[in-house]
């Protein structure tokens, strides 16, 4: 993984990652978003199930793309 960019004013980071890596990561997220759904919270569980989503569009279109 490769930092692009830091940005310590919104808390977000930009990094590389290998296209194979995207796998650990849409299940890190799923994992995030099942905690916030037990915990009744439904607004961060649905942005961790956003950020799956989107990740795992990128992961097709790479996969789609070899």
């Amino acid at each position: 993984m490769n930092i692009i960019e830091t940005d310590a004013e919104n808390h977000t980071v930009t990094a590389e990652i290998p296209w194979y890596e995207l796998d650990y990561f849409i299940n890190e997220y799923d994992k995030i978003a099942g905690r916030f759904l037990r915990e009744n919270d439904l607004v961060n569980a649905m942005y961790w199930v956003n950020r799956s989503k989107e990740l795992r569009a990128a992961s097709d279109k790479v996969t789609e793309s070899l």
